[in-house]
């Protein structure tokens, strides 16, 4: 049976060899290499040796401990306690890394995890340097057991290396024989129609000036193993929904239909950007509104925002620039084991992800232009170019952008993100050190898309959205300046200070003043889509025994809105003067009308009815403002047979008392005296 000092002699000499292999993996990654296979090899070989090192480091302490408990040299048991106590620091964060991976919100983790590397470094040698110059000559007999020990340390790292280096070399066998990325397009036969450049008429660029590979981003599905909260939000967006959204499947194919899949190019760069990179969009591919297809499943997936390198300008019509990402090992493997050693490669280093991932434009509004943006030109409504949806000029002009003095809106720079995108806790690994990340979600004003997703919490939350008081309406009260009398000679300047009533005459024709004010929207009110899109004042009057007096913009779930409605919107044509009411827009060559309200602006409305003589006071005034995604022509003939009522949101409403009066006959000064005298 072996002894306690031949059992930490065996255990000494792997232990120790362990601990050199580790200093020289992390040493080396951490000091010497740039991202690569060989930097991920030695990053993983790390973890690996580390496991090994936690099985065996208690034993050994142990082992250890009740050899030495008997020595009396307080100065070489402290720092022996302080190596001890410092290398299980470096294992429990060592360990947490390896679960957890490097998270920002514990950014100071892997420096605590080096300071307690150099911490044991130190004390160690300190622990044996003073060993060896106070332990007593008369015990050191055993030159037998130090040599066996030595040996074992030596045997021990051979082996060890050599199994480190079967390792790496099995790994970046494998990983060289993974197919390589492509830039050819999906289609060999590749049209371009719109000319030289192989992404128009969309506006997009590529770093490299050519395709990237679909398989290099047409994969959300991975981004869940590390992003778990973030993927269920994206799943819930309209960004995830781009391509899948059923109104755009009618819209794209009908643009199909008439112009051909190359013309698809204009909508697909920011609707299915996987498709439009991959080269799919001309004769024999496929499209973002085919059913089944990457493109359509992906929508403006992970890699569709985290993939854009810069803005190139902010024009729209996806002006970006996409940029390849740096792979990971086994980035395309199918085998189970080996993507899960590429997200424990990613989760241990993610140096390289967040350099390719996060830019310094996405947190800046500039960098939804690319896309928040459009115009038409001659090449696809034969005709000239139209500005369409610009929400970022828009909110340039506003006071959010900070370009502007501030005025009852808001006085700070508030960005797009900030509204769309809030701080939400979570325990993500790219939470900041408060535990929150930009919610992906992305709720705006879609009611639709939740709607026929069955996604009630998304529904919830846009309506709360659209509720959230960054419109208001009011209704002025009619004062009436000649509803003061007085026989006395007053100062002209107290009679205009005087506080006049408000109040209707039996018969009159009354007039109401409804103001509508852009708060907190930090664009034009309403935005996007606003030729199919519906935003109006509804108005009621009703009497004291609640007749209907007057009423305006009132309509039920399933009907269209009355033509007499004001509402906000643009009415696009075509060159023969009709409507473009499908979203054609290839068809259209301008406007006949846009009415929408500036940010920190309101729109004042006039409307006039009669008072009838059989009305009893007071009179009740409701107004209010409400959205609905699609107007009811639209979202019958692009929903097909998925249609759905949408909901009718009320975002904003008011309401209003004025009493009724009879109005008294007036007779003449002259009248009066001739009927005194007679």
């Amino acid at each position: 049976m072996a002894t306690i000092i031949e059992k930490e002699t065996l255990l000494s000499g792997i232990v120790n060899a362990l601990l050199v292999v580790l200093l020289l993996t992390g040493g080396a990654s951490y000091l010497f290499l740039s991202h690569g296979t060989l930097l991920q090899t030695l990053t993983l070989s790390h973890v690996a040796v580390g496991i090994c090192l936690d099985a065996l480091l208690i034993p050994y302490i142990w082992t250890h401990y009740r050899r030495t408990i008997g020595y009396r040299r307080p100065v070489t048991l402290f720092l022996g306690i302080l190596a001890i106590a410092s290398l299980l620091l470096v294992c429990i964060t060592g360990s947490y890394l390896a679960l957890n991976g490097h998270q920002e919100r514990l950014d100071w983790l892997p420096t605590l995890h080096i300071i307690s590397v150099v911490v044991f470094i130190v004390s160690i040698a300190c622990h044996l340097i003073h060993h060896r110059l106070t332990f007593p000559e008369k015990r050191l007999t055993r030159t037998s057991l130090r040599y066996e020990s030595l040996t074992t340390l030596k045997k021990s790292f051979v082996r060890l290396m050599i199994c480190l280096s079967i390792l790496v070399g099995v790994l970046m066998l494998l990983e060289s024989a993974s197919p390589s990325y492509g830039d050819k397009p999906v289609q060999a036969s590749y049209t371009l129609p719109y000319g030289d450049h192989v992404f128009r008429p969309s506006q997009t660029e590529t770093t490299h000036n050519a395709f990237v590979d679909a398989a290099l981003i047409n994969d959300s599905e991975q981004c869940k193993h590390c992003h778990a909260d973030i993927s269920r939000q994206w799943l819930a967006s309209a960004h995830r929904q781009a391509a899948s959204d059923k109104s755009y499947e009618t819209n794209i194919n009908l643009l199909v239909s008439k112009k051909g899949i190359e013309a698809a190019r204009y909508c697909e760069g920011c609707h299915a950007p996987v498709a439009l990179l991959s080269g799919s969009l001309t004769p024999g591919g496929y499209h973002g509104g085919m059913a089944e297809t990457d493109a359509n499943r992906e929508g403006v997936n992970c890699l569709g925002c985290h993939g854009i390198k810069q803005t190139l300008n902010t024009k729209g019509v996806a002006s970006y620039e996409f940029g390849m990402h740096t792979p990971y090992l086994f980035n395309q493997s199918n085998n189970v084991l080996l993507r899960e050693l590429n997200h424990l490669s990613i989760r241990l280093n993610p140096t390289q992800h967040k350099r390719d991932m996060m830019t310094k434009e996405m947190s800046q509004s500039a960098y939804c232009s690319s896309c928040h943006a459009q115009f038409m030109d001659e090449s696809m409504n034969n005709w000239g170019w139209v500005q369409m949806q610009d929400e970022y000029t828009a909110w340039l002009n506003s006071n959010f952008s900070g370009h502007h003095e501030p005025d009852f809106a808001q006085e700070d720079i508030k960005q797009c993100q900030h509204c769309h995108m809030p701080q939400t806790p979570s325990d993500d690994p790219s939470a900041t050190v408060e535990g929150t990340i930009s919610n992906h979600r992305f709720v705006a004003a879609n009611t639709m898309l939740p709607l026929l997703a069955n996604d009630s919490v998304q529904l919830e939350k846009t309506i709360e959205f659209l509720q959230s008081n960054k419109m208001t309406i009011s209704i002025d009260k009619p004062y009436r300046n000649d509803a003061t009398r007085n026989s006395l000679a007053l100062d002209e300047r107290i009679r205009s200070e005087a506080i006049q009533p408000y109040y209707y005459y039996k018969g009159e024709k009354a007039k109401i003043q409804v103001i509508v004010a852009n708060r907190g929207v930090g664009h034009n009110f309403p935005a996007g889509t606003i030729d199919i899109n519906e935003a109006w004042i509804a108005i009621e009057v009703r009497d004291a025994a609640g007749k209907e007096v007057f009423s305006s913009g009132a309509i039920k779930e399933g009907e269209a809105l009355d033509k007499g409605a004001y509402i906000y919107r643009s009415i696009p044509v075509n060159r023969q003067g009709n409507h473009v009411w499908k979203h054609d827009l290839f068809n259209m060559i301008g406007a006949v009308s846009k009415n929408f309200i500036p940010a920190g602006e309101s729109d004042v409305v006039d409307f006039t009815f009669h008072v009838p003589f059989w009305a009893k006071s007071p009179l009740t005034i409701n107004t209010s403002l409400k959205y609905r995604k699609l107007n009811l022509a639209y979202a019958k003939w692009a929903l097909k047979d998925e249609y759905q009522d949408i909901p009718i949101v009320d975002m904003a409403r008011d309401f209003l008392t004025i009493p009724i009066k009879d109005e008294q006959e007036v007779y003449s000064s002259a009248l009066q005296t001739n009927a005194t005298v007679e």
